[in-house]
């Protein structure tokens, strides 16, 4: 701006000010009189007020769903397996009434409000998200606590039951009167909420730059009164902060918005921009991190990871290695913490046991061979078997004769008589 062009602009604000003295306000005169210092350039830094009257909310570039799948999907991917589980209560004799309601809470309906597999899917990811689970009785229902807290006592613990299936509930069990279980990680979701700091700021950083792939962004001219504009804001305490608002919001439509329009001052025209690298994408990028982050979620649980994405090669393999390290230490300490809840310790010492079933899958045409070696050889009768591979027993006892096939019987010598015409001397 000349200095003609100031001094003009100058006399006509004063004249202004003296024509419109009575009638304005004198927090007007001062905002008016506050513009005096910048007249010299005069320049008033654009606003979003007519094209963005609610204004834009902040972007948050650590998006919390994909965190949340990351964490879900390899929670549940255990949580499901275990949901397979059968558990044969096993006694010298028959079993008790009381034995027999266990069996049915965790075989058929825990409580009015689940069934078994639902319970048992939930009370694994409980496990494995919070490090522990609580499990106890009441009113002839077997539940889970959504909500409890634990005083350690020498003589016995103390639980404090606080919230069950969604709703409030106030109640303290002693160590006996319920089955804790605590996993080898204390929180897993506290250690994916730390890894989430690591890579919530790169995957954030790739969303963001597909957001703004073939983005179209332009400016456009937006007459207004200019003196009264700035005398608004001026008034308002907002020219200090006018451009640094600007840039800002302007920053946040961009990652935002597919379309953009910046408002600009009078003496520019509308123009449209694309971006150099419109073409280039960056999903296999945000794949790639998303996956990279599941790798940690699941080698942490014991979880291949060809298995959590899916991929067929050595899938037999790799399903084995699964159940070894990730489900069987589960299911063991299950195991634990039920038999000291069904079984007295007279029991446990007669050798009562809860075998577990239905986890592994087996084809039974494909096994076949091995089934009838491990039954010619006496090693296991056919009721064992049929349990393992999850089948019913036979009935009237039939499946508990053993077996031996002539090769596997043993040549007895008695006074020089032959033996399944086998020859010895006395």
């Amino acid at each position: 701006m000349s200095a003609e062009t100031a001094i003009l602009r100058l006399f006509q604000v004063i004249l202004w000010v003296i024509i419109h003295e009575k009638t304005l306000e004198r927090k007007e005169v001062r905002s008016v009189l506050g513009l005096l210092s910048n007249l010299f350039s005069f320049k008033k830094s654009a606003t979003f007020e007519d094209v963005d009257e609610k204004g834009s909310q902040n972007f948050e570039s650590k998006n919390i769903a994909l965190k949340e799948a990351a964490l879900n999907k390899c929670v549940n991917y255990v949580a499901r397996t275990v949901s397979k589980a059968r558990f044969n209560i096993k006694v010298e004799n028959e079993r008790s009434s009381e034995q027999d309601q266990w069996w049915y809470w965790l075989n058929v309906r825990p409580n009015v409000n689940q069934t078994a597999s639902y319970f048992w899917q939930e009370v694994i990811k409980l496990l494995l998200t919070d490090g522990e689970v609580l499990l106890f009785v009441d009113n002839s229902q077997l539940y889970y606590a959504d909500s409890f807290s634990r005083k350690q006592d020498l003589a016995s613990d103390i639980y404090t039951v606080s919230r069950v299936q969604s709703q409030s509930y106030d109640k303290e069990f002693l160590a006996d009167d319920v089955v804790y279980l605590r996993s080898d990680n204390d929180s897993l979701r506290t250690y994916t909420e730390q890894l989430w700091k690591d890579y919530g700021d790169l995957l954030g950083r790739a969303l963001n730059n597909q957001r703004t792939v073939n983005q179209l962004r332009f400016t456009i001219d937006m007459s207004k009164d200019r003196v009264r504009s700035l005398a608004q804001e001026t008034a308002d305490g907002e020219q200090a902060n006018a451009k640094k608002n600007f840039l800002q919001r302007v920053s946040q439509r961009i990652r935002e918005d597919e379309v953009v329009g910046i408002p600009i001052s009078e003496r520019s025209n509308y123009q449209e921009y694309t971006g150099r690298n419109g073409s280039k994408t960056y999903v296999n990028d945000i794949k790639s991190l998303r996956n990279q982050y599941i790798d940690e979620v699941a080698e942490l649980l014991g979880i291949p990871t060809a298995l959590i994405h899916g991929e067929m090669a050595d899938n037999q393999k790799n399903y084995e290695q699964y159940l070894r390290v990730a489900v069987d230490p589960l299911v063991n300490k299950l195991v634990d913490g039920l038999s000291v809840a069904i079984f007295d310790q007279k029991e446990s010492i007669a050798g009562a046991s809860i075998k577990v079933t239905g986890i592994r899958n087996y084809n039974i045409f494909t096994i076949s061979t091995q089934v009838d070696k491990l039954i010619s050889s006496s090693f296991a009768n056919v009721d064992e078997l049929r349990e393992e591979v999850g089948l019913e027993p036979l009935p009237d006892g039939l499946g508990q004769r053993y077996y031996m096939t002539k090769n596997y019987q043993e040549t007895h010598t008695k006074g020089g008589e032959e033996n399944d015409g086998a020859e010895t001397n006395a």
